[in-house]
This record gives structure tokens, sequence and C-alpha cells, in this order.
């Protein structure tokens, strides 16, 4: 049974439609939905030119009589609905919606006073109807290292990839802080269900309303404050998600563009399942020991010197790069071949432990990269040096820099054949050392002068 609740504005408000409609879907957060109605009630915009519809997808109690006495000066609902997902949540929303003009905001933003009126100016003076995107900047309490650097990279939210002056295709349409005729988007169908999770969902509808000439703005000097504090696991999370939302829309389109990787696979996903399940295997899990590495730094910088978080953010930017890509390979990999996200992390963890993979000092690095694509278990390279530090012996060399739990020689020019190493390693069971051919495995505990004679 569905749980709602109006605020006296709404019971008592006029017949007439306001301006403008803000959309906002909620799941488990009270105190962020609580936060952002606050900071609507101290708008510029008169209080009975807007309203506000909430939808809550599923939380637990329901947030609506949280939010019964906060004594909100416009007109506000509030309904419940089994958890569908932030797609299904705000078609409710824009179902309930009186205005003609649209702002859908996530529900942990924190609005400056003037929002809605920029807002409201820059959709009157749109020539032809056209979304308009606010910025969303982290929060000062939200500002650590991490979240820094991850805002520098683009890597969540790329704002820098905008044009300023011009439009912008719908793979920006992030409803996070954004404006847009309710026309347009009833008419092209609205938010698409099928994208029940909190990715993807609004990009889906820009790329729809891109092709009716719905173009994105983006709209200066409106920037919503991010009030969510986000990790690095927070952040794999989400890009294992993303890589399996963006299969789902090219699935749903068949439009490379938005999924750029099925040109190198001459669109053939097949093709491209294989070469990213590859990659994925030889990359490993190493991805969850950069992890840790990132949080250590993210947790150790103090929060209130901004000149050490910035340095702490700068230092982080390298490894974040790489959760970046291992994770998202995952989520791509994942939808690919159909899998949830949680399956995706049980196929990595049947990977083979990690093997340190040996190769001749000077061979050059594409030949060493499809040896490592080609292993199809996880690999870390080290070539031989040429001159050992402190004249230390190979044996101490590797002990000192190999992570893997075997050792792999290989001779000069050996290429090997689709997953070598991986069927090698299933033979690799119970002697300490194994001639392979033009290669062999050492155990890294059994590392002794003479099972590294070359």
């Amino acid at each position: 049974m569905p749980i709602e609740v109006q605020s006296s504005a709404a019971r008592t408000g006029s017949a007439l439609a306001p301006d403008l409609s803000v959309i906002v879907p909620t799941a488990g957060r009270p105190e962020a939905i609580a936060r952002l109605l606050k900071g609507l009630a101290c708008q510029t915009l008169p209080a009975a030119r807007f309203e506000v519809v909430v939808t809550d997808d599923g939380t637990q109690p329901p947030v609506a009589p949280r939010l019964a006495g906060l004594g909100l000066p416009y007109r506000f609902e509030c309904e419940w609905q089994p958890r569908r997902g932030p797609a299904a949540a705000r078609n409710r929303a824009v179902a309930k919606a009186r205005a003609p003009l649209l702002v859908i905001l996530n529900d942990d933003a924190g609005p400056p006073p003037d929002l809605l009126e920029r807002h409201l100016a820059a959709q009157r003076g749109s020539p032809a109807p056209r979304a308009w995107l606010g910025g969303f900047d982290f929060a000062p309490e939200c500002r650590t290292p991490f979240a820094v650097a991850i805002t520098r990279l683009g890597v969540v939210f790329p704002y820098d990839r905008m044009r300023r002056d011009g439009p912008n295709p719908g793979r920006f349409f992030w409803t996070c802080n954004l404006s847009v005729p309710r026309a347009a988007v009833v008419e092209a169908g609205g938010f698409d269900e099928g994208f029940d999770q909190p990715i993807c969902e609004d990009v889906e509808l820009g790329y729809r309303l891109e092709k009716r000439g719905v173009a994105v703005h983006y709209l200066p000097d409106a920037a919503c404050q991010h009030h969510h504090r986000v990790d690095v696991d927070w952040f794999c999370r989400r890009q294992i998600e993303l890589g399996r939302g963006m299969v789902k829309l090219w699935r749903t389109h068949r439009d490379p563009e938005l999924l750029p990787w099925i040109r190198s696979a001459r669109g053939d996903e097949t093709l491209l399942a294989l070469g990213i399940e590859a990659s994925a295997s030889a990359a490993g899990a190493a991805y969850r020991a950069i992890a840790r590495a990132i949080d250590a730094v993210d947790h150790a910088a103090p929060r209130d010197r901004a000149a050490e978080v910035e340095s702490a953010a700068t230092a982080l930017e390298p490894r974040i790069r790489r959760v970046n890509e291992d994770a998202l390979r995952l989520g791509l990999l994942a939808g690919l071949r159909g899998w949830s996200a949680a399956q995706a992390l049980e196929w990595l963890d049947s990977l083979p432990a990690l093997t340190t993979l040996v190769v001749p000092a000077g061979r050059d690095a594409a030949s060493i990269e499809r040896l490592r694509v080609r292993a199809g278990a996880p690999v870390e390279v080290r070539e031989i040096p040429a001159a050992r530090a402190g004249g230390r012996s190979l044996r101490e060399e590797l002990l000192a820099s190999c992570g893997g739990a075997q050792i792999c020689f290989v001779e000069p020019g050996f290429a090997g054949e689709p997953q070598w190493l991986r069927r090698a390693l299933q033979a690799f069971r119970g002697p300490a050392r194994v001639e392979f051919g033009r290669f062999r495995l050492v155990r890294r505990e059994e590392l002794a002068p003479a099972a590294l004679t070359r």
C-alpha cells in the first residue's frame, strides 16, 4: 500500500500549476532528503512558484513520516513504492508533477539559494527545448583526497569534457542537478525502467532526447553541493555497475558511441568478451591491493588542511586510474557475459594465484603485452635486469620485487598460445619446479640458486 505525505502547502495550495516541479528519488537516506528539502525551503524563487515531488524507492521504514513535520513552505508530496530503482521512481514523480518544467536532483544535493531561479531563467531563455545541467561539487566535509582525485580525473562526473558554450550529447544527461521540459521527457517515453540500477538510466533517456533534438547545455554558477562521502570501495562497485550499464546501453540502441570498445571487435560481442576476459584474467584481483593502499592514504590525510588534501589527491591519481580501469573492465565483462556484479567478483576469485612472469631484458613492450594477455591467468611482468643493484643475485632481486605465488621464466621469443599459463598452472601442483618446453615454473618459496640457473 503506497504511503504518502503532503505538506500543508500542498493541501491548501492554489490550483494553478507551478512554474517548476522538482523531482527527487530517494532510497534509504532520510537525513539526506530532509537536508535537501530544507535547502529548497530557502530558495529565492517564491515557494508558490514551485513544487517538490519525492518518490521513496523502498526505504524501510518509509521516509514520509519523518518528513511530515518539516513545515515546508512549498507544495510537497512524498510517495512510497516497492524498490524498483531510480528510473521507476522518477517516472512516478514525473507522472504526479504539475509544472511544465522539471528540475531533477539527487537526494544528496545541497542547492544554492538561487538554484531554481537560475534553472527557470535558463529554460525560459532557451529558443528550443533543452536540458540544462548545473555543477555537482563535493561538499566541504566530503572533500577527501580520494574525492578530490576522482573529481580531477573526471571518472564519475566528467564535467571537464563538457562544452561550456554549446550543446552536449545525451551522455551528459546527469540527473544530479538538471532541468528539462516535462513534455520532452513524456514524449520520449520517460525513463527506461529496465535500467533498475542507479547508473546509466539517466544517460539512456538523454540519448533518446538527443535524437529528438533536446541537447544538454551547461548552466554556469548553479552548482549544487554533493553531500556524499565516497571511498574506493564505493567507487569499485560503481565502476563495475557502470561497465554492466554500458553494455546494456549498447544492446538497447546498437550505437558504438555508447560502447566504444565494440569497434575494435568489429561489432562482435563474442569477440569483445574474449578480449576483455583475457585482459581481465591477466590483471586478476591486483586492484584490491591498490584499493587498500588508496584507502590508507585517503584516511591518513588531515581533512582540515587543504594543501595536504590536494597533495595526497595528486599522489592517488595513478592508482585510481588503475583501479578504474580494472573495475570498469570487470563490469564490461559481466555485462557481456550476462553476469551480476556478484557473479563477476566470484569469477575473479576463481582465477589462479598471481604469477610473476620473468622475461629477458630488452623484449619489446607489445610482445610482452601479448604474452601477458594470452596467459589466461593473473600475471605481473619483471624483466631480468642487465645489472643488479648492490651486486644482488637474481634470486635476491626476484625475492625483493616479485609478488607472485610462483615465478615463470620464459625463453627469448616465446609467444605462447591462448591460455598457455593457465593450462600449465593446472598441471603445476606437486613439484617445486616444472619445465614446459620454452618456459618453466618455480614456486616462490622454493627459489634457490640451482633453480635459477640460466
